[in-house]
């Protein structure tokens, strides 16, 4: 947990116990114990919004990135990130249309009345949910740090499926499509890509 939780913060930025507890589906308490041992190694500072990794904690994280791209399978990552990409232009297409909609004189906010179309809409962007949860099983044992994404994914989804329409892109909570952009930034330094350079590409969420 420790580790996970140096690699969790490194994408957040900063994040709540609470925030952090439902992303690793991990009672409260037993993350804020770990919290309480990363404080007393330097690795964070608190904020009003969360805490978040010290200098020394940023500087674990990258060491511990460095560590999985030396033991890892880059081959397997690389096929991975191929795959996403293409996932990622249909989600990206998908979550727009969920969030906005054409309406008599052009593109209006979504108020999700309609729910054939949000139904249509969500079709597509489940899609290929388990071409990822799969691949991403698949490359957990080198590397560690994706172990959780899948998971968290798939919480995301039930949740949606039980009713619960905030989990496709509430910013606040782990919805589908938090844990989504943070896959993509995960991706993108382990395979050694700028972020920047992929938003210009058109490829970033």
């Amino acid at each position: 947990m420790y580790e996970r939780l140096v690699h969790m913060l490194s994408i957040k930025g900063f994040a709540k116990a609470e925030t952090l507890a439902e992303a690793c589906d991990t009672p409260v308490d037993e993350i804020e114990s770990t919290l309480d041992a990363l404080h007393k190694d330097a690795l964070l500072e608190t904020t009003r919004m969360g805490v978040k990794l010290s200098g020394l904690g940023k500087a674990r994280a990258a060491h511990l990135l460095q560590s999985q791209r030396e033991q890892g399978d880059s081959a397997a990552l690389e096929e991975f990130y191929s795959t996403f990409e293409s996932i990622n232009a249909e989600y990206k297409q998908a979550l727009a249309d969920w969030q906005m909609r054409m309406g008599p004189d052009g593109p209006i906010p979504n108020d999700h009345l309609d729910h054939g179309y949000d139904e249509q809409v969500k079709e597509r962007m489940f899609a290929s949910r388990r071409v990822l949860t799969d691949g991403l099983d698949a490359l957990a044992t080198s590397w560690p740090s994706l172990a959780l994404y899948g998971d968290r994914l798939t919480r995301a989804f039930e949740k949606l499926s039980s009713g619960h329409q905030r989990y496709v892109a509430a910013p606040l909570i782990d919805s589908y499509h938090t844990v989504w952009f943070e896959l993509h930034e995960a991706l993108i330094r382990a395979t050694g890509r700028n972020r920047a350079e992929e938003a210009a590409a058109g490829r970033a969420v």
